[in-house]
């Protein structure tokens, strides 16, 4: 189930704003299994809105996890939308101010180091593009 919110022109933020709460758990050293956990809130009409959510991954690290797990939350909005984004993932907070300068760099690190979860980091910058993301 998407969460569906109400018409917007084209490029225009939706004047809704999103909290989802991601949490991760994984198990395994350094690839394993795991769960994304995601609650989704809004209010529409005077009524907040909350949808959960749950990912399983098998044969993962816990960072491709947690890229997963806020891929998967964002792409359940169905309009640009303001979203703050609260996860227990330090990884992801502190990687995320990067995304430009990997972008400009081609989708490597500094001095041409491999970027490791590329595709993962090139999805989650292209839905930065569609919605306002603030990682809290």
């Amino acid at each position: 189930m998407q969460l569906r919110l109400g018409k917007t022109r084209r490029n225009e933020v939706e004047k809704l704003k999103v909290s989802a709460d991601i949490m991760i758990e994984h198990h395994g050293n350094p690839k394993g299994q795991g769960e994304g956990h995601i609650v989704m809130k809004c209010k529409v009409k005077d009524r907040e809105v909350q949808r959960c959510y749950r990912i399983d991954t098998d044969n993962t690290t816990k960072n491709e996890l947690a890229l997963m797990t806020v891929i998967a939350a964002l792409r359940k909005l169905t309009k640009p939308c303001e979203v703050t984004i609260k996860i227990n993932s330090p990884y992801v907070q502190n990687q995320i101010r990067n995304l430009k300068n990997w972008e400009t760099r081609g989708w490597s690190r500094a001095a041409g180091r491999e970027l490791k979860n590329k595709q993962l980091w090139q999805q989650l910058q292209m839905l930065r593009k569609i919605h306002k993301i603030d990682f809290k």
